[in-house]
């Protein structure tokens, strides 16, 4: 809660990129805390409720944090319209840009149907730039999961989550790594 409450501090504000209500930070404790060995403990979260009141700003911590703060590698964030897709990676790009930390540790691309945001490191071995984690912004398709093993799936608009959907996940769903 802290790191991402931290996001784009503005000292003259007071206040950072995000700011949170008493139940968001409910929701995101749950949904990242660790067991002894440091694993996260829930393997599936569930967040119904009506539309506009603030459950995309739980995944955009969620995300951000998988992929800065816990390194995963690969993550897919799914929704059913385009639209719906792109306005959540236009508004993680914001927040990202929002803090020079995170603005000099990733790359986006927008190219219709290879959308993402990458962890930049610099390589050890050649000094150049390298993407080493991924979140992937897909519409929901029979083919979504083809190609690679998230570590972290998330189903925005779940209200509307087909089985050709859902059938298309399960074998990425199957294969995650770790990391």
């Amino acid at each position: 809660i802290g790191w991402a409450e931290s996001i784009g501090w503005d000292v003259e504000q007071g206040h950072g990129f995000y700011v949170l209500d008493g139940w968001q930070k409910w929701c995101i404790r749950g949904m990242l805390s660790e067991d002894a060995a440091a694993r996260l403990v829930a393997t599936v979260c569930v967040l119904i409720m009506p539309r506009q009141n603030g459950k995309n700003v739980i995944l955009e911590i969620v995300e951000l944090y998988a992929l800065f703060v816990l390194g995963f590698k690969y993550i897919i964030h799914s929704a059913h319209l385009t639209e719906t897709s792109a306005d959540h990676m236009s508004r993680l790009w914001e927040a990202i840009e929002s803090d020079d930390d995170l603005a000099a540790r990733a790359k986006q691309t927008v190219a219709h149907g290879f959308e993402k945001i990458e962890r930049m490191e610099v390589s050890k071995r050649t000094g150049k730039p390298r993407a080493v984690g991924t979140i992937r912004f897909r519409t929901r398709s029979n083919k979504i999961g083809r190609g690679g093993s998230p570590r972290l799936i998330v189903l925005d608009e779940a209200m509307i989550l087909d089985d050709k959907a859902m059938n298309a996940l399960v074998p990425s769903l199957s294969a995650q790594t770790k990391r």
